[in-house]
């Protein structure tokens, strides 16, 4: 790989501010429409929010016992809350409303960010609104399957003008 081109993927993470409108489109006093404003986190950061919320322990049986692997090592299997670590996500990307004020803690007498979340946005077509927006601001989940479908346009281009196995170019 040239210099040239290495230097294109040698760059800092900048965080980005995104302005989208709130759910139902509500307006203000002054018919202005309301928008939430989220921010991008680095990729490490979502990780971390999202690890903190596995656990690790040994692997029993129905009796208790540990479970060993062939060469009688004890396994450990790991449990994840991914539902409160990605609440817990939601609180740190959104910027507006600020889920980590005191205000807000206050208003819903809960100190947990990580539950403030689904407190706020108990309408579930609200929730699943929010969600999906903090989803693709950080490339979760739904955006995925639109990365693997370039993934197979990029080698189906890459492959242009090469004869297939059905004989066509």
């Amino acid at each position: 790989m040239s210099m040239k081109t290495l230097k294109y993927f040698l760059r800092k993470y900048e965080e980005k501010i995104i302005q989208v409108q709130a759910y139902g489109s509500p307006k203000d006093e002054n018919g202005n429409f309301i928008c939430m404003k989220l921010r991008t986190l680095p990729p490490k950061e979502v990780q971390k929010i999202l690890d903190a919320y596995k656990r690790s322990s040994m692997a029993m049986d129905d009796n208790g016992r540990p479970y060993h692997s062939p060469t009688n090592e004890i396994l450990h299997e790991t449990k994840s809350d991914f539902g409160r670590g990605f609440d817990h996500l939601i609180a740190e990307t959104l910027v507006e409303p600020d889920l980590k004020s005191k205000e807000v803690k206050d208003f819903y007498n809960c100190p947990d960010i990580s539950e403030i979340p689904r407190l706020m946005f108990f309408d579930p077509k609200e929730y699943e609104y929010v969600s999906n927006a903090v989803m693709d601001i950080h490339n979760l989940g739904r955006k995925q399957k639109k990365d693997e479908d370039l993934a197979v346009e990029v080698k189906n281009s890459s492959s242009a003008g090469k004869e297939t196995s059905s004989g066509q170019a």
